[in-house]
């Protein structure tokens, strides 16, 4: 939990207030160039630029239980494991203490190409 609590940085966005920083590396969270938590569709990597291209398109918005809190790793996470179950692939869009407003403009630029 130390990762999650102590050494995963958030920064100030606008809309968003506090969020997860972009482009962040470790060997339990990877987040994108948006700062969203990386899933898995079997060796895919889901990310803000990859999920353009797939041709099933979803998208999980929540707060830390989506964004995976507690998992061991990105392909751990609630958002990946629905991958691997659905024909979907989809983003994870969950913001650790975020709010229903915060979920929403998070998913602005998604929504309209989500099945």
């Amino acid at each position: 939990m130390e990762t999650y609590n102590l050494k995963f940085p958030k920064v100030i966005t606008p809309y968003l207030t506090l969020f997860h920083q972009a482009n962040y590396q470790s060997p339990i969270i990877n987040t994108d160039s948006s700062g969203f938590r990386y899933s898995y569709c079997a060796d895919v990597r889901i990310d803000d630029q990859s999920w353009w291209g797939q041709e099933k398109r979803g998208i999980a918005l929540g707060g830390s239980f989506v964004f995976g809190e507690g998992s061991m790793s990105d392909r751990g996470t609630m958002v990946s494991q629905l991958n691997r179950l659905t024909d979907s692939a989809f983003i994870n869009l969950g913001i650790k203490g975020g709010n229903s407003i915060q979920e929403l403009i998070a998913s602005i630029p998604f929504i309209e190409k989500t099945e």
